[in-house]
């Protein structure tokens, strides 16, 4: 889509924009004027049954507790998540020729997204912004780049 007069036009450099969550990731370019996604993915959350996961803590005939883990084991998500990160940027570091990095993430994984990124893209971040901005249309997330100061 073309980018209105009073945002930034990436004239200059072809730009990713790189928008994550926390299971999820959006993968805008910008040149010359023009700014379009890429790609993007979300991971789902694993459901798990009742008794899935179920574990007894038992001996000497009696039994001590047991129960199930009902939460989604949260470590290995962030690295699903993390692995398809670095698998999408590998593939767009392969096709395009990036100039400029601009990242967008919660806080809370602003520092693993930002290591997972090619060390060629990690020298160029040119502007680094933490919040939850992945629901957000194109042109408001120019707009929230805009209002923090980016050219």
């Amino acid at each position: 889509m073309k980018i209105p007069e009073a945002f930034f036009q990436f004239d200059k450099e072809k730009t990713l924009i790189i928008v994550t969550g926390k299971q999820e990731a959006k993968f805008y370019l910008g040149e010359k004027g023009e700014f379009r996604l890429e790609k993007s993915f979300k991971l789902a959350t694993p459901e798990y049954s009742d008794k899935e996961g179920f574990c007894e803590r038992s001996g000497r005939g009696r039994t001590y507790g047991f129960g199930s883990s009902r939460e989604a084991p949260k470590e290995k998500i962030k690295q699903d998540f993390l692995k398809s990160l670095k698998s999408v940027l590998k593939n767009i570091e392969e096709r395009e020729k990036i100039e400029a990095v601009y990242l967008l993430s919660p806080s809370y994984v602003l520092n693993e997204v930002r290591s997972s990124l090619p060390a060629d893209f990690r020298k160029k971040i040119k502007f680094s912004l933490a919040g939850h901005y992945f629901n957000l249309r194109p042109m408001e997330l120019l707009k929230k780049i805009k209002e923090s100061g980016s050219k």
